[in-house]
């Protein structure tokens, strides 16, 4: 009979000890400056009168671990006992004890990522029993450290004028414009354009060959650029030649007359600056013609080819092409080339540009951005428009200022407008937001 009632008290104690389950509400972890805090409300059943229940909340992971301070909760007889033995002070148990629990500590390299458990151990006058652990969480992200590459300082965008350049070679940027040039090669084999003229004429016909059209293509692109806000002009360069036949003296003063005639003309369209012109008189313009005979199929082409580069027009060299063969290059000249030398263009545009404000404020942002200066990077793109660049430079202001919520909408902006590092961000948004849970 002894034998039964020692085993029903066993029973009874047992049961007794593995109701004592801690309810936790509440669970939070946040890290702030380098310092840990752990929070929670423990609501605990109500202990026999000799009982005492400890229970340790312990943070690990695979880095470490680390105990934090117990919540000891005894009954009526065992606080008695525990005061005259000089224990530590428990909480008194009973009915539906609530408890909050906060302790903060020193965060460590390993907290990164932590889980917490419950060690109990529940105590009375002659049996002490771990019971078995208790979970909290998993895997709590309490800090995370974002990774934010630098950004590149973008190349402006194109001007209307830069755009226009690419279509009309005559319309270079000013950096690429030499003073004065005598060699006029590289413009005219780059596309300028051509005002010609009658043998022995000085003034412009608009109605011969394909002037009109040059003179119309030329003023349209000068317009364009006078309207550019980020362009002004630089220089119109106008190059004027004649045709080798005559003489040289009188074929150099005709060339000068049709380069200012073409000046007058553009002068007349234009409401610009005369300093704005520079004019080259090519002369007689032997560099075009040769030109012209070295991409041809003419008769006798090397000869006429080896005359020009051997003899100066002092030496002869127009003579030596007329008695050449009897003439015959000549004259093919004569009627298919030399028509084509007596010109006043070939006119050059070059302009000057200007960035843009977007450009100039977007580039300033960057600059911030780069050394952690959320707030004036922010300020800078408050009037520029949106681009994949600004939108995920906002992202990242607003997220690293903790307006999750702002900086979720811009990285799904830039994402639209095809940032990849956006992408990236925003997974790390969705990291930072689950340690605010």
């Amino acid at each position: 009979m002894k034998k039964n009632i020692l085993l029903l008290l066993g029973i009874l104690l047992t049961t007794s000890l593995m109701a004592q389950k801690v309810q936790i509400s509440n669970p939070n972890i946040r890290e702030h400056s380098d310092q840990v805090t752990i929070s929670f409300t423990a609501k605990l059943d109500k202990l026999s009168s000799n009982e005492k229940l400890i229970v340790t909340p312990v943070l690990y992971n695979k880095g470490g671990e680390k105990e934090l301070f117990s919540i000891v909760v005894a009954g009526r007889n065992r606080l008695i006992s525990d005061k005259r033995m000089g224990y530590p002070a428990a909480t008194k148990s009973t009915d539906s004890l609530s408890m909050p629990y906060s302790v903060t500590i020193p965060y460590e390299t390993w907290m990164g990522e932590v889980s917490m458990r419950l060690n109990r151990t529940v105590e009375d006058c002659c049996n002490l029993q771990q019971l078995p652990i208790q979970g909290v969480f998993s895997n709590r992200l309490i800090r995370y450290d974002v990774i934010l590459p630098p950004i590149d300082s973008i190349a402006a965008e194109l001007t209307a004028t830069q755009k226009l350049g690419l279509n009309n070679p005559f319309l270079r940027p000013m950096d690429e414009y030499s003073p004065a040039s005598a060699n006029f090669d590289a413009p005219r084999a780059a596309g300028a354009q051509i005002i010609r003229f009658k043998q022995g004429k000085v003034v412009i016909d608009r109605n011969y060959l394909a002037n009109k059209q040059a003179l119309e293509v030329v003023k349209s692109v000068i317009d364009l650029v006078l309207q550019d806000p980020y362009a002004s002009l630089g220089k119109v360069v106008l190059a004027g030649g004649s045709s080798p036949e005559g003489l040289a003296t009188l074929n150099d003063r005709v060339s000068l007359q049709r380069v200012t005639a073409l000046k007058q003309t553009l002068c007349d369209d234009f409401d610009v600056q005369d300093d704005l012109f520079e004019i080259i008189n090519l002369g007689e313009d032997w560099v075009g013609l040769r030109q012209m005979v070295a991409s041809s199929t003419m008769a006798h082409k090397e000869s006429v080819l080896d005359i020009i580069d051997r003899y100066s027009v002092q030496q002869g060299r127009e003579v030596k092409l007329m008695k050449l063969k009897r003439g015959v290059p000549y004259k093919y000249m004569a009627k298919h080339f030399f028509p084509l030398l007596r010109n006043a263009g070939y006119i050059r545009v070059y302009y000057n540009t200007k960035a843009t404000p977007d450009f100039e404020q977007t580039n300033k942002a960057i600059g911030h951005y780069n050394i952690k200066a959320y707030a004036a990077a922010l300020d800078c793109l408050e009037d520029v428009k949106s681009t994949a660049i600004t939108e995920n430079i906002k992202g990242v202001c607003v997220m690293m200022a903790g307006d999750y919520s702002k900086a979720e909408q811009h990285y799904e902006k830039a994402i639209a407008l095809g940032s990849e590092q956006a992408v990236i961000n925003l997974q790390q948004l969705t990291k930072l937001k689950s340690i605010e849970r």
